[in-house]
């Protein structure tokens, strides 16, 4: 994972809105939109995910694919990203978010953008928070038809998100 500095990208979290651990209303010299809006969207995020802490996002050169993982370069551009800090200091992956026209337009919306499309997207939200349950499985009996034993199927939890009252669990089946 890429080892980007916080004075490199803006840190939102319910008691402000950050750039290199102080309070910032600006990012690279642009004024962030929308700065209400973009913690109230983590508070909406942390209502149905608590453990988030969290949300990093950055302007930067590396582009991307939207809500795919990937490893950022430290350097100021127009490709917003983004990734979560959890509540035990855990940091999930760098996922893209969008490329804008310039990099002022990515600086000034790239925070409200995201934490918009992490609270309202379920592929983002799972890009972003899969590395929190990868050691789990779960187990899953059915009958073969040649059988009247149950068959155990072996599955590998990818991602759990909850979206208001519902929790959405996308699982792998483990080769046999």
């Amino acid at each position: 994972m890429t080892d980007i500095s916080n004075t490199e990208y803006i840190t939102i979290t319910k008691d402000g809105v950050f750039v290199g651990g102080k309070p910032a209303t600006e990012y690279h010299g642009y004024m962030i939109y929308f700065l209400d809006i973009s913690r109230a969207g983590l508070v909406q995020i942390q209502k149905q995910n608590p453990e988030v802490q969290e949300l990093h996002i950055g302007a930067f050169e590396t582009a991307g694919f939207f809500a795919k993982k990937g490893n950022p370069s430290e350097v100021f551009g127009r490709n917003a990203w983004v990734r979560v800090k959890m509540s035990d200091g855990r940091l999930g992956p760098w996922v893209f978010q969008n490329a804008y026209a310039s990099t002022t337009d990515c600086a000034k919306n790239c925070a409200y953008n995201c934490a918009y499309l992490v609270r309202s997207r379920p592929d983002m939200c799972s890009a972003m928070l899969n590395f929190t349950e990868d050691k789990e499985t779960n187990t899953e009996n059915k009958k073969t038809a040649q059988s009247k034993e149950p068959l155990k199927e072996q599955h590998k939890i990818i991602s759990a998100f909850k979206i208001g009252c519902f929790k959405i669990t996308i699982e792998r089946i483990k080769q046999r």
